[in-house]
């Protein structure tokens, strides 16, 4: 990683009261893990502000992966001209904030079209209240991926996803590279059918990717990925671990020992 989040803020002098609580915390090592994405990704670019504010282009047509990010209180004005600067590279883009957007934030999206939302909870549990399944459902193998075998990563994610391949460019690519970054795949009966990501950033896991192939699902796999994950995370020295879920999954991640901080907006 080129420089953190907390050694921006350390540099600008901005948040430095800020980020101390839990949630600042989590908050910073996503994006280090973001940065970190950006930065090993063909294509992609990672820019921080004087106020604070993120620019990441992570080369892919995945609108709430490229875009204008605020870690803290969004600074109005930078959000404004880094929007300008992240319509010129002409990737799909959206403005995250975390909790509600302000009226500000809204019209700087308005300006460039961004009038769809999502809202999504940023969760997090610590080693010792991760409730792992006693008897798993699931006898898939997880395996580890090389990145010789990105694009059977890729193809697999993306089918989990129900998405075309070409939608994540290069960038299952980037976070294979990434520092402290290990990518899964879960193969049962000698198919591939589900895929998942680790990123260790300080103490804090974060989980990425974690999909099951259509015919496939129901059946624990997606739990037991997400298991490995936790255990190898912890055993590399971290000892929290974050994610942000998609509202179908997060009674998966609760029964995991999982609770939502807070949650993030992301207008697109």
């Amino acid at each position: 990683m080129v420089e953190s989040l907390r050694s921006v803020l350390a540099r600008t002098g901005k948040g430095r009261q800020r980020m101390t609580s839990e949630n600042d915390q989590v908050t910073a090592a996503w994006f280090d893990v973001m940065h970190a994405f950006a930065v090993h990704t063909t294509g992609g670019r990672s820019e921080s502000g004087p106020g604070g504010t993120w620019l990441f282009v992570t080369a892919n047509d995945i609108s709430l992966e490229n875009g204008v990010f605020s870690p803290g209180p969004p600074d109005e004005a930078e959000v404004a001209v880094m929007a300008r600067r992240m319509a010129g590279f002409g990737w799909d883009f959206c403005l995250q904030v975390r909790g509600e957007p302000t009226p500000g934030i809204l019209r700087v999206a308005a300006d460039h079209g961004l009038h769809e939302r999502e809202v999504l909870p940023l969760m997090t549990c610590s080693a010792a209240g991760v409730r792992y399944a006693t008897a798993p459902r699931s006898t898939a193998a997880i395996n580890v991926v090389k990145v010789t075998e990105a694009e059977h990563y890729a193809v697999t994610m993306a089918a989990a996803f129900e998405a075309p391949r070409e939608v994540f460019g290069a960038l299952l690519e980037g976070e294979l590279k990434a520092n402290g970054c290990t990518g899964y795949i879960a193969v049962h009966d000698g198919v591939a059918v589900g895929t998942g990501l680790g990123a260790v950033s300080g103490d804090q896991l974060g989980i990425y990717n974690i999909g099951t192939l259509p015919d496939h699902r129901h059946r624990g796999h997606g739990r037991a990925m997400s298991e490995r994950i936790l255990r190898d995370g912890f055993a590399a020295g971290a000892t929290r671990a974050f994610l942000q879920s998609s509202t179908e999954a997060v009674p998966l991640y609760e029964s995991l020992g999982f609770r939502t901080l807070e949650t993030w907006t992301y207008l697109y």
